[in-house]
Formats: structure tokens, C-alpha cells, sequence
């Protein structure tokens, strides 16, 4: 009772990090601030001889050591947030191209599928429905896949399609395995919708930089501008991390993959 109550309040603070990339990046942006702030107050309470040429020096290779696994850490989640993104929209498109040419091979087959194609278009607005609903942050969760009856009812009647002809069976089988083709390309956009960003990952790269900035905070007398420069590189900072959540977030996020691309993908039925 206690575990199953543990994993819901985790899965509940999972979700509202998720959702508020937005407010992360700002806490970011906070902390890093705090921490040249506390590093500048630390200042004061140091004699010169704590601050002398070979104590700067060692601190300097210190904090040049964190700086550079910083960089790593940091241009690693974004290649892997970019690779991510850029895979769903790969799959995304995929469907759409199948779910196109499985018409055009219906279409190809008789007037006796014309009721196959219109229940193409309400199966795959239904499909395009959930993909985006299930992938909204809102709705994340370690909830297996379930295929709806529509889905199943349609890929049945097309398993049963009646094959008079030669011709027709071959079109049947080439049918058959483009909707196949649809089902792995949904099934892989299930299975690959999940985070890639790993929290703990991001937190101690956070850690990192607030050690950065409380170094130069320590070693640097603040004015106007060491200030402004190092808001402006906070800022920085901060906005990478929320470009790396929002990668993260392909159906929902600011740079959401648009649903209308395959909502128009399967041109109306002339009557």
C-alpha cells in the first residue's frame, strides 16, 4: 500500500515537471543566480590571503574541469533531444506516407472497397486523435497499449476482402502489408513516445552550473557589468535546458510536431 501510494505521488511530481518546462527552466535560472549571489557574498567574508595567485589558480582548473563536463553533459542532451524529436517526426510522417498509399491501393481495387476507404479515414482520424492525446504530457503514463475496435474491425475487413481475380489477390496481400506497415510505425511511435531525458541526468548538470557561477561570483568583484554578463549567461544556460525539455515534448511542447500534416493526408472522398 505504501509502495503503490510512493509511485503515484512520484508519477504525479513526474508529471508537473513535465508539464511546467517552462517554470524548470526558470528554477534554473534562479538557482544559477543564487549561486553566483552566494558566491559573491562568500567573497566578502574572505581575507586576500585566501584569494591569492595560486589559490585562484587551483580554483580556476577546479571550476575549468566542471565547465568542460558542463559542455559535454549539456551538448549531449541536446543532440538527444534533437535526435528524438527529429525521430518522431520521421514516424509521424512514415504513417501519413502509408496511410496514403494503403488508399491508393484500395482505390485501385474496386468500387467494392469504397466502404474500406471511408472506414480508412474515421480509423485514421481516431489514430491521429489518440497518438497526440496519448502523448500529451497531461496524459503520460506507464500505461500499455491497447488497440481500439475500430482499428481491429478495420484491419479484419481487410483481411476478409473478397479476391475474384489474380490481379485483386495481389493487390489484397500488398493491402494487407501496408497496414501493417501503418500498425509497426504506431506501435514504434507507443513504444518510442516516452521520456529521453533523464531528470536525475538534468539535475546534476544543474548542480554543476551553480557551481560554475558561484566560482565566478567568488573570484569576481560584481558590478554593472560583470552582472549583466553573467544574467545574460544564466539566461543562456537556463534557456538550454528548457530547449532540451521541450524537445522532449514533440506533441505538446512549443516546437509541437502539428497534427495537420497527417489530419490532411488522406484527401476527402469525391461523392
Amino acid at each position: 500500500m505504501l509502495r503503490s501510494g510512493t509511485r503515484e505521488i512520484k508519477r504525479e511530481f513526474a508529471g508537473y515537471l513535465v508539464v511546467h518546462t517552462a517554470v524548470i527552466s526558470l528554477i534554473v535560472l534562479a538557482l544559477i543566480i543564487a549561486g553566483a549571489l552566494l558566491g559573491a557574498f562568500a567573497r566578502t567574508f574572505l581575507s586576500e590571503e585566501h584569494l591569492n595567485t595560486e589559490t585562484k589558480d587551483v580554483i580556476k582548473m577546479s571550476v575549468g574541469l566542471i565547465a568542460t563536463l558542463s559542455a559535454l553533459v549539456l551538448g549531449l542532451l541536446i543532440a538527444t533531444g534533437k535526435t528524438s524529436f527529429d525521430a518522431r517526426v520521421t514516424q509521424v510522417r512514415q504513417i501519413a506516407a502509408n496511410a496514403v498509399l494503403l488508399d491508393e491501393t484500395l482505390a485501385q481495387y474496386g468500387n467494392e472497397v469504397a466502404n474500406a476507404r471511408v472506414e480508412l479515414r474515421r480509423t485514421f482520424n481516431l489514430m491521429v486523435d489518440r497518438i497526440w492525446n496519448e502523448n500529451n504530457s497531461a496524459s503520460r503514463g506507464p500505461s500499455p497499449f491497447q488497440m481500439t475496435g475500430a482499428a481491429d474491425s478495420f484491419i479484419q475487413s481487410l483481411v476478409n476482402l473478397p479476391a475474384a481475380t489474380d490481379f485483386q489477390r495481389a493487390l489484397k496481400t500488398e493491402i494487407v502489408n501496408i497496414a501493417n506497415e501503418v500498425a509497426k510505425g504506431r506501435l514504434s511511435l507507443f513504444v518510442q513516445g516516452r521520456d529521453t531525458i533523464s531528470m536525475p541526468f538534468l539535475t546534476i548538470l544543474v548542480f554543476w552550473l551553480t557551481v560554475i557561477f558561484g566560482i565566478f561570483g567568488l573570484l569576481t568583484r560584481l558590478n554593472v557589468l560583470v552582472a549583466v554578463i553573467m544574467l545574460l549567461c544564466a539566461v543562456s544556460v537556463s534557456g538550454s535546458i528548457f530547449l532540451i525539455l521541450d524537445m522532449n515534448r514533440p506533441f505538446d511542447g512549443m516546437m509541437r510536431i502539428p497534427s495537420a500534416q497527417m489530419r490532411g493526408a488522406l484527401p476527402p472522398l469525391s461523392p
